[in-house]
């Protein structure tokens, strides 16, 4: 689906990129640190200077949520400790698992520079940065999701995202630094409109608010996994991630779940009294 958007009356398209020449420049970013908000979240790093380098980037850019997922724990000591560590590291969370850190989120992209199993179709970091300004997003609901440097992000992973993000490289030389992939998603996001900017129209239809990824899985395990420990499904767990990328490719709102949750009620009822 194409997004139409005009930032002081011009076009955005094409994914979001910005047709008007100069709407973006440099001298701009340093008087909205208050609005990039969007979680940046690494998952299982294990470099201290590729995480703080990876912080430092998001401050270039006016980024500060950082969380960081499984760290291996003493270069996460060392990366915090280091002298002149940036903001960014000192305010960074770390979590135990993926879902803690992605739960409140409702859109998702996570990198990759590998040819894996995909939600849909790939996209580069300027499309899906135009995705968000296009739909007008709550930029504190986005979280952009990095792998460690020798695996980057497993598969399962991967599938907890609404998009897949890929940066484009030669294939001779396909993966990238995690803190310049950091700063190429950071830099895409930071050039973008956002609301407030300027007289921004959205080509769909505003106010509804999205699922998030918490929500998402409360119906995923619902359907799939009923309270009562009976399951009428041979395969479970592959339902659930079957079902899980149809919901996150609609990229439902709060409402679409709550009416599919009364649909599954309904049918579990009518199928209990059979």
């Amino acid at each position: 689906m194409k997004i139409a958007a005009s930032y002081r009356g011009q076009p955005i398209s094409d994914g979001g990129r910005l047709l008007t020449k100069g709407a973006t420049g440099l001298r701009s970013l340093s008087k909205l640190r208050e609005k990039r908000r969007m979680r940046f979240v690494l998952v299982r790093p294990r470099d201290p200077n590729n995480i703080g380098a990876a912080a430092r980037a998001m401050a270039n850019f006016g980024f500060d949520d950082l969380v960081v997922v499984e760290p291996w724990e003493p270069s996460w000591r060392e990366a915090r400790a280091a002298v002149g560590a940036s903001h960014v590291l000192d305010n960074a969370r770390s979590v135990s698992t993926l879902d803690e850190a992605i739960a409140e989120s409702t859109l998702v992209a996570a990198t990759t520079a590998a040819t894996r199993r995909r939600i849909g179709r790939s996209i580069g970091p300027r499309e899906f940065a135009g995705r968000v300004a296009g739909e007008g997003i709550e930029r504190s609901r986005v979280a952009v999701l990095f792998g460690n440097e020798k695996r980057g992000l497993t598969s399962a992973e991967i599938d907890r995202a609404h998009f897949v993000v890929v940066i484009p490289t030669r294939s001779e030389q396909p993966s990238m630094n995690l803190s310049h992939a950091v700063a190429i998603v950071a830099w895409e996001m930071a050039r973008m409109p956002v609301p407030g900017d300027g007289p921004l129209q959205y080509s769909r239809m505003r106010g509804e608010a999205r699922a998030t990824v918490a929500e998402v899985e409360r119906l995923v395990a619902s359907a799939t996994e009923p309270e009562d420990g009976s399951s009428r499904l041979q395969r479970p767990t592959a339902a659930a991630d079957r079902l899980r990328q149809l919901l996150l490719r609609s990229n439902p709102s709060t409402a679409d779940i709550q009416l599919l949750f009364t649909l599954l009620k309904r049918a579990s009822d009518n199928l209990s009294t059979k």
